[in-house]
C-alpha cells in the first residue's frame, strides 16, 4: 500500500485533494440543453398526434351514436315516424319527422360536438333521415326525402388523422379508420 501511495505522489496524484471549483461548465450546460431540445423535438409531434387521434375518435363516437340512435328510433318505429339528424357546425339535432322543416319540435334532442375536429359529409344538404321500419338512409333535397345513392359518409378529421362513418342502404352504421 505504501508503494502504491508513493507511486501516485511521484505522478502528482493526491487522493486527499478536494476539488474547490463548484457548478457546471458551459460545455456541460450546452450538452444538457441539447439533450432536452432533442427530446422535445421527438415527443411534441408524438403528443400532438395522440391528441388529434383522441379528438377525432371522440367526435366520431359522438356522431356515430347520434346517427345510430336516429336509425334505431326509425327501425323500432318510435312514435311511428321517420327519424333524422340535422348537421350544423358545432351540434347535431336528432329530430322526429321526414324533414327537419316538418319535424315534431317536441322530440328534438340537441348534441354539442367535441371541439377540435372538423367533419364533412357527402350528403346533399345538412340532413340525414332514416325511414321508419327499414332504417334506410335518405338525404333531403328541396325539402323532399330522396334515396341516397351509394354509401353515405361522414368524415371527421384533425390534422392528418381522419375517420369515416359509413351509412349504407340495408346496413347498420359502421366506421372505418383512415
Amino acid at each position: 500500500l505504501c508503494q502504491f501511495i508513493r507511486l501516485h505522489k511521484m505522478l502528482g496524484v493526491n487522493f486527499m485533494k478536494r476539488r474547490l471549483d463548484h457548478g457546471f461548465s458551459i460545455v456541460e450546460l450546452i450538452i444538457v440543453i441539447g439533450i432536452l431540445a432533442l427530446l422535445s423535438a421527438i415527443t411534441v409531434p408524438i403528443g400532438l398526434n395522440i391528441f388529434q387521434k383522441q379528438q377525432v375518435a371522440r367526435m366520431e363516437q359522438d356522431i356515430e351514436n347520434i346517427l345510430k340512435k336516429a336509425q334505431n328510433n326509425a327501425i323500432y318505429l318510435k312514435n311511428d315516424s321517420d327519424w333524422g339528424v340535422k348537421i350544423s357546425s358545432n351540434a347535431f339535432v336528432l329530430f322526429q319527422g321526414s324533414t327537419y322543416g316538418t319535424r315534431d319540435t317536441s322530440s328534438d334532442e340537441s348534441y354539442n360536438l367535441s371541439a377540435g375536429a372538423s367533419y364533412q359529409t357527402n350528403y346533399t344538404g345538412d340532413e340525414i333521415v332514416f325511414g321508419k321500419f327499414s332504417g334506410e338512409p335518405f338525404e333531403i333535397i328541396n325539402e323532399q326525402k330522396t334515396v341516397k345513392e351509394g354509401v353515405g359518409a361522414v368524415t371527421i378529421s384533425s390534422g392528418s388523422i381522419s375517420r369515416t362513418i359509413n351509412i349504407a342502404k340495408g346496413q347498420m352504421i359502421y366506421q372505418t379508420i383512415n
